[in-house]
């Protein structure tokens, strides 16, 4: 039969192994308290436990600018009117640059390199195309015209 010992707060008569009394519900000790005598005693550290290992990771290599500027300007060639004469060839000489670099350094942007080629190429086709046009229409023009 377990030992009996007063409540804390309202005395009843409660087992020394209860924690709570069952009359008022109050605490009988502390988190390491003694039952019997309802005085906490000190509490003893617990051996500190090394924190998870988290996974290194090598550092990621930058993008290369002058990629990202030729894909940019190669796609400015094809969708804004009239630029397309200047950023086309612009996007052509940066991505040859930025595929050099990104060879000899390691870094990262290729595909966006070769986005700006393709992209840059065809402004600079598309655009010749028009002023091919307007050349042959503004000769034909002036071939039909009459004397006044």
């Amino acid at each position: 039969m377990p030992q009996t010992v007063e409540c804390l707060n309202c005395g009843s008569s409660i087992a020394s192994t209860d924690i709570f009394c069952p009359e008022c519900g109050h605490r009988q000790t502390g988190s390491t308290g003694d039952p019997t005598t309802g005085h906490d005693q000190p509490q003893t550290a617990a051996p500190a436990s090394p924190p998870p290992l988290q996974p290194q990771y090598p550092p990621q290599p930058n993008t290369n600018g002058k990629a990202v500027a030729s894909m940019v300007t190669g796609i400015v060639s094809l969708v804004v009117p009239f630029v397309g004469i200047v950023t086309g060839p612009l996007a052509i000489v940066l991505a040859a640059r930025a595929r050099t670099e990104i060879r000899q350094t390691s870094q990262k942007g290729d595909g966006l390199a070769i986005t700006g080629l393709v992209t840059g190429i065809l402004g600079c086709i598309g655009y010749g195309i028009f002023l091919l046009i307007i050349i042959i229409g503004a000769l034909a023009g002036a071939g039909s015209a009459s004397p006044l």
